[in-house]
């Protein structure tokens, strides 16, 4: 009885994570202190149907030590998707830090079924260089 019971819960994570629309073409680039993330809204289910029900994608960034926080909510341009994003995200750091984030990027529909992550690995640079001799 339990192991059919883990066999449902199974395919229902599995059903809600393949059924969902994807985040394509994803982006980022640094200017100074502030990244651009770009994309382009899924226009299909993972399962390569036409979406009509997009409600938003939404923006992550995970830092090094595990800490995620949701950074924009952007509404979706039309329920059928399609339409390119582009989102200035400013990352806030004290001097003198060097490090990595990941940018994250989830499309949603008006169910709440979301996708899996379209994910860029960029680095944060804060650090100076050492006084020249």
């Amino acid at each position: 009885m339990m192991m059919r019971l883990l066999q449902i819960c199974f395919f229902v994570f599995a059903a809600v994570l393949f059924l969902v629309p994807s985040v394509q073409a994803l982006t980022v680039t640094e200017t100074g202190v502030d990244f651009t993330v770009t994309y382009i809204e899924p226009s299909v289910n993972s399962n390569g149907s036409p979406i009509t029900d997009l409600k938003r994608t939404y923006i992550t960034v995970t830092y090094p030590d595990g800490t995620v926080t949701m950074v924009k909510s952007v509404d979706a341009v039309l329920p059928t998707g399609g339409a390119s994003i582009s989102e200035i995200i400013s990352i806030v750091s004290s001097v003198d830090e060097e490090f990595d984030i990941v940018f994250n990027v989830y499309a949603e529909d008006i169910t709440g079924n979301t996708s899996a992550p379209s994910a860029v690995t960029k680095r944060v640079d804060r650090l100076p260089p050492g006084p020249v001799q």
